[in-house]
């Protein structure tokens, strides 16, 4: 009887969490603004021929859509997959290596997001392979050696990317596991974790200097410019340096990373800033990190500046409760996810949005001194640096912003104007 109520509860937990993804898929898939301006209009224009050309091109071969040939076989198609996909690649591995490896823990935070958009470009990346084979259905010859032979270079190549993305998706487990309440998964795939960083690191290695030995077996084919012994190399290196510069232009914080999954149990507001951005302030031994900025006493403050896209992910108004428990009153960003926002002004917390121009100025002015005034005019929507006095207007719902001013929830802004109601009622009737 007891188990039949424990796996009860499990599917309960499972129904809810399926439940809570088709909402997050949903939420995030919704328009954020107006569907008919140029960029969708041209990029539309683009999606729809391409999505004609794929299918001319499974109907009629390669041939009739490029311009490749049996004498030609690879072209601008292969050329722009592994560029793009080197970049996202490179920069799960290199920084995995960086962070669990030689200890710089200080990036630990992007780790997370850099994994999983080097999983999804390997993901991607094999779709495009099914694009660019002639013969897409042969796509599993590589991997089982077939006629070529288990020392051909696209069996190495095939094995190392397969097993590539498997040790990715062993990375980003974690976090999976957590989002779904499952905490002794998440304590086993957490010890999974080193051996699938190293195993996956030589992989990569393996991966991206083998690429760059398929050109080796094509040297009529490449012009004598480019063309050298050192090719592999050249890959292996070029894939640090593209993948730095991918994860370097990664500028997003989500809910998950403001409070984590594990610390969503409780059923009051209250506490929740003490955990907020556990991850980033605390180690694993839960040792404060002294060189996080809310762990450095020269940084202080109600206002909270932070970069653009603030609050994706997940829809838990936790992230608000956390954030305003902690004592910050307003945050300010170029851009925040609208479930967050809602929750922000539901709870008390203002949301300011600022033009990424200004944004950057304000994170200039505070690197330049920690003590740096900001000043937050809600009713006249203002926000201003006073070292610079330049100033920002920003939007507000009317009716958050009279709720915000008077310190109402919703239910206070009602018993504001009962009078009014009951008047309303009494005309009615």
């Amino acid at each position: 009887m007891k188990r039949n109520s424990a796996d009860t509860g499990r599917m309960r937990k499972m129904r809810h969490a399926v439940r809570e993804f088709v909402r997050f898929l949903a939420t995030e898939m919704k328009p954020k603004g107006k569907i008919w301006t140029p960029f969708n209009v041209i990029t539309g224009t683009i999606i729809a021929v391409g999505i004609v050309l794929i299918a001319i091109r499974f109907w009629k071969g390669l041939g009739a859509v490029t311009n490749l040939s049996q004498d030609y076989p690879w072209g601008i198609w292969i050329g722009f997959d592994v560029i793009t996909g080197v970049a996202f690649a490179g920069g799960a591995y290199v920084l995995t290596f960086v962070v669990h490896i030689m200890k710089f823990e200080k990036y630990e935070p992007i780790v997370r997001v850099t994994v999983l958009n080097g999983f999804l470009a390997y993901v991607f990346y094999a779709g495009a392979l099914l694009l660019d084979l002639g013969r897409p259905w042969n796509v599993v010859n590589p991997i089982i050696g077939n006629s070529f032979g288990l020392s051909s270079v696209l069996f190495l190549v095939a094995w190392h990317f397969l097993l590539y993305m498997i040790c990715e998706f062993l990375e980003f487990s974690p976090a999976v596991a957590e989002w779904l309440n499952w905490e002794k998964a998440r304590r086993v795939v957490e010890k999974m974790t080193i051996g699938a960083v190293i195993f996956g690191i030589t992989l990569s290695t393996l991966h991206q200097s083998g690429l760059g030995a398929l050109f080796l077996l094509a040297p009529a084919k490449i012009h004598p410019l480019w063309y050298s012994h050192y090719i592999p190399v050249a890959f292996f290196v070029s894939s640090i340096f593209a993948g730095l510069s991918m994860v370097l232009a990664d500028d997003h914080i989500d809910t998950d990373q403001i409070i984590p999954a594990r610390f969503l149990k409780a059923t009051t507001r209250e506490g929740f800033g003490e955990n907020l951005f556990r991850d980033w302030r605390f180690d694993k031994n839960n040792q404060i990190k002294p060189d996080f900025v809310l762990n450095k006493d020269t940084y202080s403050g109600s206002i909270l500046v932070a970069g653009k896209n603030f609050g994706s992910g997940s829809s838990r108004e936790h992230a608000a409760w956390a954030i305003h428990d902690y004592g910050f009153k307003v945050v300010v960003s170029s851009f925040f996810a609208d479930i967050f926002k809602n929750n922000a002004l539901n709870n008390g917390l203002l949301p300011v949005q600022v033009s990424e121009k200004f944004l950057a100025s304000l994170f200039e002015a505070i690197e330049a001194d920690h003590g740096t005034k900001i000043t937050v005019n809600l009713e006249k929507q203002s926000i201003t640096l006073t070292s610079t006095g330049s100033s920002e207007n920003f939007d507000i719902n009317p009716y958050k912003k009279e709720c915000l001013l008077n310190g109402y929830d919703d239910i206070d802004f009602l018993l504001s104007i009962k009078d009014k109601i009951a008047q309303f009622e009494s005309e009615r009737t």
